[in-house]
């Protein structure tokens, strides 16, 4: 069945009108053309009927078709909202050779049953994605859409010909070895790889930099000469990026894996629920909630988002706003140590200010015993799979495979590794 619908597309594509017509939706998006091109290429196959035919036919006769096609598609068990996806790309077709087709109603057209019991993961379920990724790859790619905000076809997309490249990722330093010189990383997304094409800004969690150190310096040895122009996510293939769908199925994998009822496009949900959060929590402005979703509105108005490239002082003033929400971004464990950290922080400061009533030992004590429960770290570890046997003897605890010759465990509740 599915070969048989592409050959159709190709067929009407030769077609000059809806070359056009298909040229036309390209434009934003070449998965969108696609999608409406076999949509109509669909339904010329149920109806019989060549494109060219369906506009010299009158607007009540073609209704009449129309309508019977969604009857057939219900009774097929086809959801709504699919049959009306199919519908408005018919519709986008007639209308582009001046037909206007009336409205039809389709039963339940915006419901999606499909997603209604899918869950937007919390940080501890993203932690354990990130644990059960299989390869550095998508481990970032997890991180890029779950911590930055990106949609799946701002990192590739166009049949692998557009992606976001390393020299959008301005503080990224690739002389010797490739380092990011602030955190959080500031990523701007170019107009051509904007939803409703505006330049964009959003930024890269301490942890995302972390594990994007490292997957740069495995391409590294891996043979990849990088230079501004090279994809954040490359394909490896025969592409210079990856499809959307390909960059989704990577993700779709993992969570398969772990069990989640969630769709990749759930970790882009993760990011915005994340922000909403902190709007209400740490006041953080909704203009900039909007602008690191990609979102048009006020904040174009503000940071003149749109109109060339940022100001160094807004950029450091958006970096602070993403600084503060990104605890809640963070896995727990790494929250733990981010929140050990600042304490540390606010009781040196403290001390040299005089408000800290205390001895010096004492000071000395609290700092001594903080800095010994960041360097015991979390509480989950990689380990080599030569050690396994002998640490779960010793009371480790199996949590999963991180690729051929690591595994992590769960370290026990009265063991600290030095």
């Amino acid at each position: 069945m599915g070969p048989k619908k592409n050959r159709k597309s190709e067929e009407i594509l030769l077609y000059e009108e809806v070359k056009k017509w298909f040229d036309n939706n390209s434009r934003n998006s070449m998965e969108s053309g696609r999608t409406r091109l076999n949509n109509l290429a669909n339904f010329a196959l149920t109806t019989n009927l060549d494109p060219l035919e369906m506009v010299q036919m009158t607007e009540p006769e073609f209704y009449k078709i129309v309508e019977e096609f969604i009857e057939n598609e219900e009774k097929r068990g086809l959801l709504g909202s699919s049959i009306s996806k199919k519908v408005d790309s018919v519709r986008s077709w007639v209308a582009s050779q001046g037909m206007v087709l009336r409205p039809i109603n389709i039963y339940r057209a915006k419901e999606n049953p499909t997603i209604s019991d899918m869950i937007v993961p919390n940080q501890e379920e993203l932690r354990t994605l990130i644990i059960t990724a299989g390869s550095l790859r998508t481990k970032n790619i997890i991180y890029f859409v779950a911590h930055s905000g990106l949609r799946f076809c701002t990192l590739g997309r166009d049949k692998g010909s557009k992606g976001l490249q390393l020299k959008d990722l301005p503080d990224l330093n690739l002389e010797g070895i490739p380092k990011f010189s602030s955190v959080p990383a500031f990523i701007s997304v170019p107009v051509n790889l904007s939803k409703n094409r505006k330049k964009y800004p959003t930024f890269m969690s301490s942890e995302a930099v972390e594990h994007f150190e490292a997957y740069l310096l495995q391409r590294i040895n891996d043979g990849e000469k990088l230079t501004p122009t090279s994809p954040v996510i490359p394909s490896g293939g025969k592409n210079e990026f990856l499809y959307p769908t390909k960059l989704g199925s990577l993700v779709k994998d993992v969570i398969r894996k772990v069990g989640y009822k969630m769709r990749p496009y759930d970790l882009r949900a993760f990011f915005a629920t994340t922000l909403q959060i902190a709007e209400g929590r740490i006041g953080m402005s909704r203009s900039v909630v909007k602008a690191f979703m990609g979102h048009s509105g006020e904040v174009t108005a503000r940071y003149g988002l749109g109109r060339g490239n940022l100001r160094a002082e807004i950029i450091e003033e958006l970096r602070l706003s993403y600084q503060q929400c990104e605890p809640f971004l963070l896995t727990q464990s790494n929250r733990k140590l981010l929140d050990i950290k600042s304490q540390i922080s606010d009781l040196i400061e403290k001390m040299k200010s005089g408000d800290v009533r205390t001895n010096s030992k004492d000071v000395q004590s609290n700092v001594r015993i903080e800095s010994e429960q960041i360097k015991n770290g979390p509480r989950e570890r990689v380990f080599p799979i030569g050690r396994v046997a002998d640490l779960l003897e010793h009371g480790y605890v199996f949590v999963s495979s991180l690729d051929e010759q690591n595994v992590v465990l769960r370290l026990p509740e009265d063991r600290l590794v030095s």
